[in-house]
């Protein structure tokens, strides 16, 4: 069984829930600059539990510390 698709379907249901609820753009070039603002705070800003409570890219780069 695979589970490829899983991780876009819980993907898709966080941007769903954290982003698109309630909200309305005004305009296509309002919906995209304030979803670059939400993937970058998602990224940089926002922590995983399952990250350990870290954001992805500090979990990345501790992962990568390590194998260097």
């Amino acid at each position: 069984m695979s589970y490829d698709n899983k991780v876009a379907e819980a993907t898709y249901k966080i941007i769903g829930t954290e982003f698109f609820n309630r909200r309305h753009f005004d305009s296509l070039e309002e919906l995209s600059r304030q979803f670059r603002d939400y993937v970058h705070w998602y990224n940089f800003i926002r922590i995983h539990g399952t990250l350990n409570y870290l954001s992805p890219i500090e979990f990345k780069l501790k992962h990568l510390k390590k194998i260097v």
